[in-house]
Formats: C-alpha cells, sequence, structure tokens
C-alpha cells in the first residue's frame, strides 16, 4: 500500500501531465480490479448485472474519481447508450443537494445508471467498487426505505481491496498538497462535465467543487494508516540526497 501511495504521488507531482488527476484515479481502480480478481474472496454475493438497486443512494467520491468519470465522459459518451453529457446532467439535477436522507427510499437513480447497469462500470470510483450485498432481499427493503444500510450484510473481502485502494490515493493526495474532500458524486460529475477545463483548474488550486455537498469524512482507521504512510514517505523524501 505504501508503495502505490509513492507511485500515485508520484503521478500526480508530474506536472507535466495535464490529466495526472484522473490518472491517479485510474492507477488505485487498476489496483481495485487487479486484487479483486486476485482474490475474490469465498462469500457468495447476491449482486448480478441488472440489479441496481444499491444505485439509488447517496454516492461520495474524490475529486480525482469524479475527474477521471468526466474525462472518460467526454472521450466516449455518445458511443454509451443514453450516455450523453447532457442526459447526464439531466439525470444529474434531479438529484442534485438531496441528503442521504432525501434519497433513502425515494428511488432516485445515479446518473449513471443505464437499464439498470452502470454506464460506466470501468470509471466507478472505489465507494461503488466496495458496494457488495450477500442477500438480495436487504437491498430491495432499503431500496424500498425499509431497511437500514448499516445491516447490509456486505463482503469484508471487497471492503479490504476497496480500501487499500482508496488509502493510498487519499495519502497520494496528501503528499501533493490537494484535497482530499469527498463530493456527492451526481453534483460533482455535473460540476466537472460543466467546466470544460475543470481538472486543470483543480490542479491549479481552485476550488472548482465549492457548494458540492461533501460526505463524511474517513473514518478513524483509514486517517491513521493515511497519516502513517505520509510520514513515512516524507521521512523517505528527507533522507533521499
Amino acid at each position: 500500500v505504501v508503495a502505490v501511495a509513492l507511485v500515485v504521488a508520484r503521478a500526480l507531482q508530474d506536472k507535466a501531465d495535464a490529466t495526472r488527476a484522473s490518472r491517479a484515479a485510474a492507477l488505485v481502480h487498476a489496483l481495485s480490479e487487479a486484487s479483486t480478481k486476485r482474490t475474490p474472496g469465498e462469500a457468495k454475493l447476491a449482486c448480478r448485472k441488472g440489479c441496481g438497486f444499491c444505485c439509488h443512494t447517496w454516492v461520495g467520491a474524490t475529486a480525482p474519481e469524479i475527474l477521471h468519470l468526466a474525462s472518460a465522459l467526454r472521450t466516449d459518451a455518445a458511443r454509451q447508450p443514453d450516455g450523453t453529457i447532457a442526459g447526464i446532467l439531466a439525470r444529474s439535477a434531479a438529484i442534485a443537494g438531496r441528503t442521504p436522507a432525501e434519497r433513502f427510499g425515494a428511488k432516485l437513480p445515479c446518473p449513471l445508471l443505464v437499464s439498470d447497469a452502470c454506464s460506466r462500470y470501468r470509471e466507478r470510483p472505489t465507494v461503488c467498487r466496495q458496494a457488495t450485498s450477500l442477500d438480495l432481499t436487504a437491498c430491495i427493503e432499503e431500496f424500498e426505505g425499509q431497511g437500514r444500510g448499516e445491516d447490509m450484510p456486505v463482503s469484508a473481502v471487497y471492503l479490504a481491496h476497496a480500501r487499500n485502494a482508496r488509502v493510498p490515493l487519499l495519502a497520494a493526495l496528501a503528499l501533493a498538497k490537494l484535497p482530499a474532500h469527498v463530493y456527492e458524486l451526481s453534483s460533482g460529475l455535473a460540476r466537472a462535465l460543466e467546466i470544460e477545463d475543470a481538472e486543470a483548474r483543480w490542479l491549479a488550486g481552485e476550488d472548482v467543487f465549492a457548494g458540492v455537498p461533501q460526505g463524511p469524512g474517513e473514518g478513524f482507521a483509514v486517517k491513521q494508516a493515511v497519516t502513517a504512510i505520509v510520514q513515512e514517505l516524507g521521512g523517505l523524501a528527507r533522507a533521499s540526497p
């Protein structure tokens, strides 16, 4: 994890690369994907393609992950079914500013959900990669506004893979002195799509996501891991000739 954080931090500090935020997100997503394929876990997931119950809840993502999605959409949105930027902006407007409580049971889909499948599955943020369920009934109850998310039986293995990708990204952002806030995905993505040069402006220090609802901070264990990595890599930098 420390080694990955170093690779991602170097990518974020490569000022010759105007898309380095997107590249950093792509790096940690590739790590999560490879880790999951190598160690999928023994628990049988209830998740299947076409089962989009969890895609109707409040989702938070870091700026690099949102910028990565925006970049991918600009590149080939026209080839996606109902995935044009105009369509995504229209669907984002339907849920903009709604709190997690207001989303609960409201059956308002993520703007990237098309025909009950994620239209940008390859670029989905780490929080979506950890969203698994071992019980379809619990998913349906949550979708209907009858259950409670904290009671959802999830795969600890998928949680670990997503965390082991998110931690080095957060550490790399700290080392690069870039904000590591978590933004509401729909509103954040709409902002990144509306501003043509959003990534360049964010990397230059402009708060392009000002006013976008933010999610809660990371838990203690994640913060502790990030701090330890930053201290270790900072010490290596000071020790270098």
